[in-house]
Order: structure tokens, then sequence, then C-alpha cells
């Protein structure tokens, strides 16, 4: 049996400064359990790989020759990880305390959960809620419409000392049981980014997996900084539309993956000719243009 407990797996594209702050904060919290991290760098070009190198030689680093997308980097971590739990940690998240010792003592005190997910906390110690139910056709044409978060309330917990079952829980930390891979498999990689944490979670439950929210564990996490930046917002809008539309088409019948295209492109075509509108507006004129070009990108996949 292998002697590690935790294998931590972070995915880095050109966030050298807040990766080199997540390994720091691991390094700094995590005690009384055998762990390693493997970063597995996305072709960054930003030095991020010298950068882990020079300060952390202790560490496993696989570069990668292109930007591969989140799923298949994850798996290459996983292909090269050896502990009894793979935890899936965002690089854009850091911790205050030894919190990954008291998610391996709970996994391995409940052995019938698969996968667990802590809360996760903002810089301001406020918890993100989180979307503990599959994703929906409904769900998909709120967010078409924008209309999400104006009915759709996603899960903050009130009571932070019972952990509970759950159907899906965020990617951003993912702590996985090792006999889940085994039984399932790896992460989807038609999935380039986003929706790969919703087929793994469905996939695990068919197998018999449960799954667990635990809100008395927590990371920190800096919401939208590693695939918020304003130089990659259309590869990120782009990248997530065709993940939506991989997900219709195996989870939803063809006819609903048909019309959720549908309603993405009439949505799409409506911007358009609001955009039109707005870029008689000097100071709007040039953000006017990337959107149209963006959306008129999106019309052709």
């Amino acid at each position: 049996m292998t002697s590690i407990d935790l294998s931590i797996i972070i995915v880095n594209w050109n966030t050298k400064e807040l990766v080199k702050q997540c390994i720091r904060s691991i390094i700094k919290h995590t005690h009384t359990i055998e762990y390693e991290i493997i970063v597995v760098d996305n072709h960054s070009d930003d030095g991020s790989g010298l950068e882990i190198l020079n300060n952390f030689p202790t560490i496993t680093l696989i570069e990668n020759n292109e930007n591969l997308g989140f799923a298949k980097a994850n798996n290459i971590g996983i292909r090269n990880a050896h502990g009894r739990y793979l935890l899936l940690l965002n690089s854009d998240t850091y911790i205050d305390h030894n919190v990954f010792v008291d998610m391996v003592r709970y996994m391995d005190a409940h052995t019938d959960y698969g996968i667990l997910s802590p809360i996760i906390m903002t810089p301001d110690m406020v918890p993100y809620s989180m979307r503990i139910r599959p994703l929906t056709p409904l769900l998909s044409l709120l967010k078409i419409l924008n209309l999400y978060f104006f009915i759709y309330k996603e899960y903050v917990p009130r009571d932070r000392s019972t952990p509970i079952e759950v159907q899906v829980v965020g990617g951003s930390c993912m702590c996985i049981r090792r006999e889940v891979i085994d039984t399932v498999g790896y992460l989807e990689e038609k999935f380039f980014l986003y929706n790969e944490e919703d087929d793994f979670c469905r996939r695990a439950l068919t197998k018999g997996w449960k799954i667990v929210f635990n809100p008395q564990n927590y990371i920190i996490h800096l919401h939208g900084m590693s695939t918020g930046k304003k130089d990659i917002y259309e590869k990120v809008q782009i990248e997530g539309y065709k993940s939506d539309l991989v997900f219709f088409r195996k989870y939803y019948s063809k006819w609903t993956a048909f019309l959720l295209k549908r309603a993405y492109q009439f949505t799409f075509i409506l911007r358009i000719l609001i955009f039109c509108l707005t870029i008689v507006h000097p100071s709007l004129q040039e953000k006017s243009r990337r959107n149209i070009t963006l959306l008129w990108k999106m019309l052709q996949l």
C-alpha cells in the first residue's frame, strides 16, 4: 500500500504568483499526513515553470508543450500521483490551517464517500454559494437568459457543523478516493474547461459512490483569478460554450441539446444586435467590436 496519503494536483496556466502562494500555504500548514504536490503546467508563458523549480525543488512539475485544458492536465497529474486520495486544487486557492489532514481523516472514517469538497471561502471569509444538484436543461436555459442567479438559489450552509450528501460539487477543491478513479475512470477530456466536475460526479454516482460537501473544512479561493483575465476572456467564453454543448449532447436527448443550442444562438444574435446599437458611442466602440467578434465566433460552433 502506498505511504502517501494525499496527492495534491494543481493545474497552472499563467498564474505564477498565485500558484506560488498556493504551494507555500500547503507547505506551511499541512502536517501529520504524507503528501505530494504535483503541478501540471499548461504551457505557461509567464515563467511559471522556472519559478516553481527554483522555489520548490522537491515538488513534481510536469510541463506540457501546449495548453491541454483543465481536464486533460488533471488527468496527467492523476496518472503521476501515488496518494490514497487525489486532491484537484485550483491554482488561485490557498489554505490558512491544516485542512487537508481533516479531509483525509473524514474520508478514512466514511468509506462510502468517494468525493469530498470543503466549503469555499472568499479572502474575507465569506462562503461562496455552491450548486449541489446536477445541471439540468432548465438551469442551462436560465443561464442562457441571464436569469440563473435571479431564480435559482445555490446552496450556502447555515450550519457549518454538519456535512451533507450531495449530487455534485465544484472542481476548485475536489478530494477523490483512489478507488473512484479505478471504477469511474479519469476526467472526460472532451471538456477543455468547465463541466468536467459535473460529468465526473454523475459517473461516480452511477457506480454507487457517494459525494459529501463538508463545511467543517474550508479553503480560500481568489475566485476568477485564473480564468477572469481580460486577455483570455474570449477563449474562456468559447471553451465554456463548447463544454456546454458537449455536456448537453452527452446527458440530454438530441432534441433537448438541439433546442438549448438554438437558445444560445438566438441569445448571441440578440446580443450582437444590441452591441451594434452601442458601437456608435465612441467610449463603447472597442468593447462592442470585441463582443460582436466573440459572439460571431460562437455562432459558428
